[in-house]
């Protein structure tokens, strides 16, 4: 090297995935992603059935 004291370069990989859902389920899917804990509000029961297969479907294909 030329003599240069320079500090280490950081590198930071940033993974993107592209993701449809509703406004019911916006909370749940930023969650899912963050590996946050989700509660879903009674009720909501059959939209988080979709949302998981989605997820699950994203996963496979990636």
């Amino acid at each position: 090297m030329s003599g240069c004291n320079r500090d280490p370069v950081k590198v930071v990989i940033i993974n993107t995935h592209y993701v449809e859902t509703d406004a019911m389920s916006f909370k749940s899917v930023v969650q899912n992603l963050t590996g946050k804990d989700s509660t879903v509000a009674e009720g909501k029961e059959k939209d988080s059935k979709i949302l998981k297969e989605r997820m699950e479907r994203m996963a496979a294909k990636t």
